[in-house]
């Protein structure tokens, strides 16, 4: 498989989208699962977090090609953009609070499954400990990582990974512990192995890309140099409006261009072949019609000249 500094190395290098889709799609249940607990289990907050992450993945992708195990970056900017959303949405929050408080009121009042009583301590546990130590855990039980991969990841080998995601393991066991959840590291285990990420929303990995990938376009500095070898105009086409708009755009030129030959005075002038190879876009982003040396016709430079406009039009002419 290939690895996520690869990916990263070829969007950064390639503005690859496809390696930056496969990243998403690799850790999206990831990115979700962990802000949907710490958004109290709102799936629209959580939807739009896990936006957040990638577009900062995006955005930040460059400081990340080395040395850097992905999951625990992930794992640590969803909590960041968690606390930021809280913090904006004071409001919010305390309608979900109420709304949570009273439904756990109101319900039977009975034993809960493992994962029930570790479900609203786990990410707070999950911070109290080291990087390294949650970087294990991310790896196995988030990730789904086997150990071979995780020894890759952390630079070590097959079975220091391993005793380092017992310790690991023992050390999240025991933080949970004092806050109340008592459970054996087996147990442990088998609950973060089943129930820690859920799946996202279908269709949320495309948007999260496009929506990603058009945000770091659109913070690039470069895009002042973009336009200026593309033409302002088209780059702005393509930014806010996408391919179709292009087309059309493209299409009204290409009709602007056969009115102006076939309304030309003194004599008209038809084409006769347009073909994608007669077609060019200058600089500017304009559309170009060229090929006319094919073709005979009552065309002259002269002509040309006098047409009210049409060298815009016109490229390449040899009569």
């Amino acid at each position: 498989m290939v690895t996520d500094s690869e990916l990263i190395r070829r969007y950064v290098g390639e503005k690859s989208e496809a390696a930056f889709a496969e990243l998403v799609q690799r850790h999206l249940d990831l990115v979700y699962s962990a802000a949907l607990r710490r958004l109290a289990g709102d799936t629209h907050a959580a939807a739009d977090g896990t936006q957040l992450v990638f577009t900062a993945l995006a955005r930040q992708s460059a400081a990340l090609t080395r040395g850097v195990v992905l999951p625990g970056w992930l794992y640590a900017t969803t909590r960041n953009v968690a606390v930021d959303f809280i913090r904006t949405e004071q409001r919010r929050r305390a309608r979900e609070q109420e709304a949570h408080t009273m439904q756990e009121t109101i319900s039977p009042s009975e034993p809960t499954g493992d994962w029930e009583q570790l479900r609203p301590l786990l990410d707070a546990a999950m911070d109290e400990l080291g990087n390294a130590d949650r970087e294990a855990v991310l790896l196995r039980f988030f990730a789904k990582r086997p150990f071979t991969e995780i020894g890759a990841a952390l630079r070590v080998s097959e079975d220091a990974a391993r005793m380092r995601v017992e310790r690991a393991l023992e050390k999240l066991r025991a933080v949970l512990a004092r806050r109340g959840a008592t459970s054996t590291s087996a147990v442990l285990a088998v609950a973060l192995s089943s129930e820690v990420v859920v799946a996202a929303p279908v269709g949320l990995g495309a948007v999260v890309t496009a929506g990603a990938v058009r945000a770091a376009i659109e913070a690039l500095p470069e895009r002042q140099r973009a336009e200026k070898s593309c033409g302002k105009r088209m780059c702005r086409v393509l930014c806010h409006g996408g391919f179709a708009q292009l087309a059309i755009l493209l299409c009204r030129e290409l009709l602007g261009a056969l009115e102006a030959l076939h309304t030309l005075k003194p004599s008209p002038y038809l084409h006769g072949q347009i073909t994608p190879s007669s077609v060019l876009i200058d600089g500017d982003g304009h559309l170009k019609l060229a090929g006319f040396a094919l073709h005979a016709g009552q065309f002259s430079p002269s002509a040309m000249k006098a047409g009210p406009g049409l060298g815009e039009w016109i490229s390449g002419f040899s009569p």
